[in-house]
C-alpha cells in the first residue's frame, strides 16, 4: 500500500460515475452495478483520452457531447499503487493483465481486483497507469470508503459553480 499525500490531479468523472443510473456502464476497476467509482486523471491529456476512449467505447459513432475537465486536490492516506512492479508482484498480476479491454467483457481481472479492493473497506482508491494517456496516471476513488481526513475537492475561487466535495466527516 503506498499513501499518497496531497495528490494533485485532473479530473473526470465516467459515464454514469456517481450518477442516479450507476453501474449501467461499470469501469476499469468498476463492474457494472459495482461501487460508485470517481475517476481521475493526472493529466487533462490523460482525462481526455480517457474519456474519449470511454464514451466511444459506450457509443460507437456518435458525436462527442461537451464535457468539463476540472482540477481536483485530492489527499488519500489509503491508496493502492497498482503501477509498482512491487505491487503488481504481490498481486500475481502484471501491466499487461492491467491494461487489458474491460468493456463488455464478463470476469474482468481489474474489476475483480477493484471490488476485492473495494469490499474490506482497507484502500480509498486505487493509482493506475493509464492505458489512453501514458505516461499519466490514474485514480479510481472509492467515496464511501473514504476515511475522516481524506478528500477530493474541486476549488471554485471565483464562485462560479457550487463547489463539488467528497469527504467523510469524523463520527
Amino acid at each position: 500500500m503506498t499513501p499518497m499525500n496531497s495528490y494533485r490531479s485532473r479530473g473526470f468523472i465516467q459515464i454514469c460515475s456517481l450518477q442516479a443510473e450507476r453501474g449501467r456502464s461499470g469501469g476499469r476497476y468498476t463492474p457494472i452495478d459495482g461501487p460508485d467509482t470517481l475517476y481521475l486523471a493526472s493529466s487533462e491529456r490523460a482525462a481526455n483520452a480517457e474519456w474519449r476512449a470511454g464514451f466511444l467505447a459506450l457509443f460507437p459513432g456518435a458525436d462527442l457531447p461537451p464535457k468539463t475537465v476540472f482540477s481536483a486536490q485530492v489527499y488519500l492516506s489509503r491508496v493502492l499503487d497498482l503501477s509498482t512492479d512491487e505491487t503488481q508482484r504481490t498481486l500475481d498480476t502484471n501491466s499487461a493483465e492491467l491494461a487489458q479491454p474491460w468493456k463488455a467483457r464478463k470476469e474482468v481481472a481489474t474489476q475483480e481486483l477493484g471490488l476485492a479492493c473495494f469490499e474490506p473497506g482497507h484502500f480509498s482508491a486505487l493509482r493506475y497507469r493509464s492505458t489512453k494517456g501514458a505516461p499519466s496516471y490514474c485514480l479510481a476513488v472509492f467515496p464511501k470508503r473514504l476515511v475522516p481526513g481524506e478528500y477530493v475537492s474541486v476549488p471554485d475561487p471565483q464562485e462560479f459553480f457550487s463547489q463539488f466535495q467528497l469527504r467523510r466527516e469524523p463520527e
